[in-house]
């Protein structure tokens, strides 16, 4: 038995790590419309730089967190400058904006994970922070998991904002529902998934009409 609730809990623990990474996503993607699928590199430079805080500068991450946190938004203000400002300005629609920004989204995924590549090179780093397993009934968990998992219930909490955007449901067969501020479940296999043709037809690279512009 205590086999399965450990399961359960790690796998929990895990959606809510992801459930971190997935609120920056959200915040970009659906309030400014712009496809940054560069997110996660940039992710990984928070997680160098935390790394270079503690094993060069001695630093304790929690703490050193919200400094690297500082320096990612001057650099995304930078980023947004140089390489958003002027597809949010000059796209008719925002279908443009969408398509062009995944462009530029690729283009920059590619250069930042070859910057990392150069700085620290291709090989695997980590280091050792409250890896001290904590036991709940039989039930061992990792503390630094428990750390995030903490962290992301916190940012979840009721009476929240809470966004909802339908910009992009407009184009499936069978959009997804909200209720009471809650995605509804699906109601049968594969649903939500479906695209409408005349959405596919616009959408096709290179040739539908919003590549073209």
């Amino acid at each position: 038995m205590a086999y399965w609730f450990e399961l359960i809990a790690t796998g929990l623990i895990t959606g809510g790590i992801y459930a971190v990474v997935a609120l920056g996503l959200n915040l970009q993607y659906g309030l400014m419309r712009i496809m940054n699928i560069s997110h996660g590199e940039f992710l990984m430079l928070g997680a160098y730089l935390t790394w270079v805080g503690f094993t060069v500068l001695q630093v304790n991450p929690l703490l050193f967190l919200p400094v690297v946190a500082l320096a990612l938004f001057a650099l995304g203000v930078v980023v947004y400058w140089l390489c958003f400002q002027r597809i949010t300005r000059t796209a008719p629609a925002v279908e443009v904006i969408e398509a062009r920004s995944l462009l530029v989204g690729f283009g920059l995924m590619f250069l930042v994970q070859n910057v990392a590549n150069l700085i620290w090179g291709a090989d695997y780093r980590g280091y050792s922070f409250l890896a001290e397993p904590l036991e709940f009934g039989g039930v061992r968990l990792m503390a630094n998991r428990l750390t995030v998992f903490a962290f992301a219930v916190g940012a979840s909490l009721e009476n929240r904002v809470c966004e909802y955007v339908d910009h992009l449901h407009e184009h499936f067969v069978e959009p997804v529902r909200i209720r009471n501020a809650r995605y509804l479940a699906p109601t049968a296999p594969g649903y939500s998934i479906t695209m409408k043709p005349e959405s596919l037809d616009r959408y096709e690279f290179p040739s539908g009409a919003a590549w073209r512009g």
